[in-house]
C-alpha cells in the first residue's frame, strides 16, 4: 500500500503489517469454535464445511399427516436455485450449492403436532430415517430439512453443524439445517433464512443480539444479524475473508502509530477492507452501499472483539455479539420505529469518531478512490492530496428525516435536515 504523505510525496506504508496479525486476534480455541459461537477468523474446516467450489446439498422436503403439503415439488426446487443464486452472488462466485431434492414430500412418522416439542435430534433422526430407503446421504456434502412454509405447525428453524446422526446403514450426516416455517418464512424471507442457517454451518456466529447497553450491534450490514426485503443480503468483510470469499492479495492489515490516509477503490468497493490491530481488537472498515441505492457510497467502521462474546446455552452477559458497529459522532439515536436496520451506522463523508485514541473521518471521494483518514490523538489529520481534490466528485448524499409521522428525504453534499425533523438514516 502507499501513503500519501503531507507535502505531496509517497511513502511505503511504515504502518502495513501482515495479515496474520488481524487473524489471529480473538477467541479461535477449537472447542469454542465447534459451538459457532466464536468470532475469531481462524477456522477449524475439519469441522465445519468449508464453503468453495461445489457444495453437494440435497433438500428433503417434510409434512405430516395432520399438515399435508399445499405446495408442489416444484416450489421447493425454485427455492433451492435461489439461496444457490445467493451465495454465488455473496461469494463472489467462489463457491454454489448444487441443489437436489427427493423424488417426492416426505412424510414424518408422527404427527406435526407431536414435533412441536421434540427436540431437536428426534426431528432430525426422523426425517433422515424416513428418507433413508431412497437417498444415499454419502453422495452429500450438506443435507437440508424443509417444512411445507404453508402449512406446517413447525416454527423453528437451526443449523447444525455437527450433526454426527448414524442412519441404520451406517452412514453418518454431518452437516445441515432444518428450516421451519418461522416468523421470517411466513413473511416472504424463507430464502433469507436458509442463506442464515446454511452459513452458520460454514462457521459464523449470530450478531443480531443486543449490545448491553440495548443498542442493536450490526443490523442489516450482516445477514447473521437481521435483514429486510428491501436491502440485498450482506456479509461484512471479516465474514467473508473468514469464510474465503476475498481475494487476500486486495486485503490490508495496517498498524496505526501516525497519521495516515487509507484508500478504498472505487470499484468493488465491498471486496477490499482493511484491518487494523488494537490489542485484543480488530478494527474493521469497510464501504458499503445497496443495489438500490448504488451511488449513495458509506463507510462502515467496526469493532471485532470475540473474546467479549459470552452468548452460549448457560446464559449471557455484556457485550454478546463479536462484531459491534460503531456510530459516527454526528449519528442521531436508533429510531424506535425499526431500530434492527442500525442505518445510523453509516459515516457519510465529513462524518468521523473517536475511539481508542484514534479519531477515523470517511472524507469522501476521488478520481479513483474513496479515502478515510485515521488520525492518532494531538496530531495533524491528513486530507485529499491536492492532484486528487481538483478533480474530487464528492458525492451527493441521500438522508431520511422524520416529525412524528411526518417523513422527508433530503439530498445534498452534505445534508440537514429541516427545523424539527430528526434524521433516522
Amino acid at each position: 500500500m502507499t501513503l500519501l504523505q503531507p507535502g505531496g510525496y509517497t511513502a511505503q506504508a511504515a504502518g502495513e503489517t501482515t495479515l496474520e496479525d488481524c487473524r489471529k486476534l480473538g477467541n479461535n480455541k477449537t472447542g469454542v469454535v465447534t459451538r459457532f459461537e466464536d468470532g475469531g477468523h481462524i477456522q477449524d474446516w475439519s469441522n465445519f464445511l468449508k464453503p468453495q467450489g461445489k457444495i453437494k446439498t440435497l433438500i428433503i422436503p417434510i409434512d405430516f399427516s395432520d399438515a399435508p403439503h399445499v405446495t408442489s415439488l416444484d416450489s421447493i426446487i425454485t427455492f433451492g436455485k435461489k439461496v444457490s443464486q445467493e451465495f454465488v452472488r455473496l461469494s463472489n462466485s467462489m463457491m454454489n450449492l448444487e441443489i437436489s431434492t427427493t423424488s417426492g414430500w416426505i412424510r414424518m412418522p408422527r404427527e406435526g403436532s407431536y414435533y412441536l416439542t421434540a427436540n431437536w435430534t428426534q426431528k432430525i433422526n426422523d426425517a433422515l430415517d424416513a428418507a433413508n430407503p431412497d437417498i444415499d446421504f454419502s453422495k452429500y456434502d450438506l443435507v437440508l430439512i424443509k417444512v411445507d412454509e404453508k402449512n406446517s405447525p413447525i416454527d423453528s428453524a437451526g443449523a447444525l453443524p455437527m450433526w454426527s446422526e448414524h442412519l441404520g446403514d451406517g452412514i453418518k450426516v454431518l452437516r445441515g439445517a432444518f428450516l421451519g416455517n418461522d416468523y421470517w418464512t411466513r413473511n416472504g424471507q424463507g430464502i433469507q433464512v436458509a442463506v442464515h442457517e446454511i452459513s452458520h454451518v460454514f462457521g459464523l456466529a449470530d450478531l443480531y443480539q443486543q449490545n448491553s447497553d440495548g443498542q442493536f450491534p450490526v443490523g442489516i450490514y450482516d445477514l447473521m444479524s437481521t435483514f429486510r426485503l428491501q436491502y440485498e443480503l450482506n456479509l461484512l468483510a471479516w465474514s467473508k475473508w473468514k469464510l474465503g470469499w476475498l481475494d487476500e492479495s486486495k486485503l490490508k492489515c495496517v498498524s496505526i502509530t501516525s497519521p495516515i490516509l487509507l484508500t478504498f477503490p472505487t470499484e468493488k468497493i465491498k471486496w477490499n477492507p482493511i484491518f487494523i490491530p488494537y490489542q485484543d481488537k480488530v478494527i474493521g472498515i469497510e464501504l458499503w452501499s445497496n443495489i438500490n441505492y448504488p451511488n449513495n457510497v458509506s463507510t462502515l467502521i467496526y469493532e471485532i472483539s470475540p473474546k467479549t462474546y459470552v452468548w452460549t446455552s448457560s446464559g449471557e452477559s455484556g457485550k454478546v455479539s463479536p462484531i459491534q458497529l460503531l456510530k459516527p459522532s454526528t449519528a442521531t439515536k436508533i429510531p424506535a420505529t425499526d431500530p434492527e436496520l442500525n442505518l445510523s451506522a453509516k459515516f457519510s463523508p465529513g462524518e468521523f469518531i473517536g475511539i481508542y485514541g484514534l479519531k477515523f473521518k470517511f472524507i469522501g471521494k476521488g478520481k479513483n478512490n474513496f479515502y478515510i483518514s485515521v488520525t492518532p490523538s494531538g496530531q495533524v489529520e491528513m486530507e485529499i492530496p491536492t492532484t486528487d481534490r481538483q478533480i474530487e466528485t464528492i458525492s451527493k448524499v441521500k438522508i431520511s428525516c422524520i416529525k412524528g409521522k411526518l417523513a422527508k428525504t433530503v439530498t445534498a453534499v452534505k445534508p440537514v435536515c429541516p427545523s424539527g425533523y430528526k434524521r433516522y438514516n
